[in-house]
Order: structure tokens, then C-alpha cells, then sequence
């Protein structure tokens, strides 16, 4: 826009006088705020942001996992079954896992219970 339609659009939607559009259009120019507006600015600038940080972060426990004892006995038989067949030795983990070695091969058996599934209604 030329400065003249740009006073008439300020004269127009602010209604307000041509003085008054002609010093509003200076103003935009200069990129003049006004004192309170200068003032405000100043003041913003010596202000620092204030940023607050937590205080220390949570120490997370470790979660301890539940032993599922009708996986482990399941595990336990089939760790007997092969010890009887094979000479090996075998070793049940901490996760219910079945860990063993036939002729230098190490084997893991995991055994998984699946959830029941969810009727969806």
C-alpha cells in the first residue's frame, strides 16, 4: 500500500482522523510504540527469563520381576528331562528362561504365557 491508502485504510477502520492516521502511519514508520510502550520494552530486555528446573531428579528403582512359578516348574521338568537324556548342564535364569549346552552349542528355551484376550464390546 501507498502512504496515501494506507492513512485512508487507518482513517477508515480505526475511524479516526486524518491527523491522527498521518502520525499513527509516522509512528509505523519510525517504529515508534509510544512512551509506555518504549518504556515496557526497556524494562522487558533487563528482565531475565526465569527458568525453573527441577530440583534433582528421581532415582528410579529397578523393578524386580515376578517369578511365574508355573513357568518355572514347567521349566524345571523339562530341565530334568534333559539332563536325564543328555549330558549337559542346565541352568534356569532369573527371566524363567531355560539355558543349556550340548557339545559346546549353547540353547535357550523360553517359555511365553500370552494374555487372554480382551472381549471387545
Amino acid at each position: 500500500m501507498t502512504k496515501e491508502q494506507t492513512i485512508e485504510h487507518y482513517m477508515k477502520s480505526l475511524n479516526i482522523s486524518r491527523l491522527e492516521a498521518e502520525s499513527l502511519w509516522l509512528d509505523d514508520q519510525e517504529d515508534y510504540i509510544g512512551e509506555e510502550g518504549e518504556e515496557m520494552e526497556k524494562n522487558a530486555k533487563k528482565m531475565k527469563a526465569r527458568y525453573e528446573h527441577a530440583e534433582k531428579k528421581k532415582d528410579r528403582k529397578p523393578r524386580e520381576k515376578k517369578v511365574d512359578n508355573v513357568k518355572l516348574d514347567m521349566l524345571q521338568t523339562m530341565a530334568a528331562a534333559l539332563e536325564a537324556e543328555y549330558d549337559i548342564e542346565v541352568n534356569i535364569e532369573r527371566e524363567v528362561n531355560l539355558h543349556f549346552t550340548v557339545d559346546g552349542e549353547d540353547y535357550l528355551v523360553k517359555l511365553t504365557r500370552h494374555r487372554k484376550k480382551k472381549d471387545n464390546k
